[in-house]
């Protein structure tokens, strides 16, 4: 597994984020965590990442458990977060925010820095000179993604990356993780289009109220269609 999640407790004072949530994603996947607003799936998120502090549990990539690493070093490590709020610094062009990137990357020459981020998305190449407030919310999003790429990551956290943006745009970007997947990146897809990101994903997790409710392949939700229907809410199946 390249990521296992085990026990995970996360509080905000005397407010519970996550419950002793476990998962474990298997290298080369899409794993898919869904659920309600307020459930806790941004919190797990940062929780990896390492922007907020477990109070209990332990997370583990491969064989290292991540306990007390800075982001920056976990971010060395080829864990790459793609945050809800995008995280781009608007006042900055394209090819400055992708070279932001570039103190984590893996293994490559800076020559080739960029051309991961322009080989998925076109459009920053087309843009690279252009500050990132310019754009509109998907090509925001797309900058964001691949800054993240430019880290050349092993696992791609993607929180809510769907979330304002338009139809043709969501559809570009669900199109673009399979290939990712394809080319070595694993990911965990946290996602407002709930039963999309589990038709697209190898395995997923449902979490409420801070634990996790419900998990497995899309065949088992496909298949017990009135158990999702209980988990993921109506103003999930989209």
């Amino acid at each position: 597994m390249i990521l296992t999640i085990d026990a995970l407790t996360v509080k905000y004072g005397s407010v519970v984020g996550l419950s002793r949530v476990s998962l474990k994603v298997a290298e080369g996947t899409i794993v898919a965590v869904v659920g309600a607003n307020g459930a806790g799936k941004s919190t797990l998120m940062n929780t990896v990442a390492g922007l907020l502090r477990p109070t209990e549990g332990s997370i583990f990539l491969d064989e290292t458990n991540l306990e007390g690493l800075s982001p920056e070093s976990r971010a060395r490590m080829g864990l790459s977060l793609v945050p809800e709020d995008r995280g781009i610094l608007t006042e900055l062009t394209v090819i400055e925010n992708l070279t932001l990137a570039f103190a984590a990357r893996r293994g490559f020459k800076r020559s080739d820095a960029f051309e991961v981020a322009f080989d998925r998305f076109p459009m920053l190449k087309d843009f690279r000179h252009r500050r990132a407030g310019e754009l509109s919310g998907g090509q925001q999003q797309m900058l964001a993604i691949g800054r993240a790429l430019v880290a050349t990551p092993r696992l791609l956290l993607l929180d809510e990356p769907s979330l304002g943006l338009a139809p043709v745009v969501v559809d570009q970007l669900f199109s673009v993780y399979r290939t990712l997947v394809e080319s070595g990146v694993t990911i965990v897809l946290v996602e407002q289009f709930a039963r999309r990101a589990i038709a697209i994903s190898d395995y997923a997790y449902v979490l409420k109220n801070h634990i996790v409710v419900a998990e497995g392949t899309p065949a088992y939700f496909a298949q017990y269609g009135e158990l999702g229907d209980a988990y993921l809410g109506r103003e999930l199946q989209r």
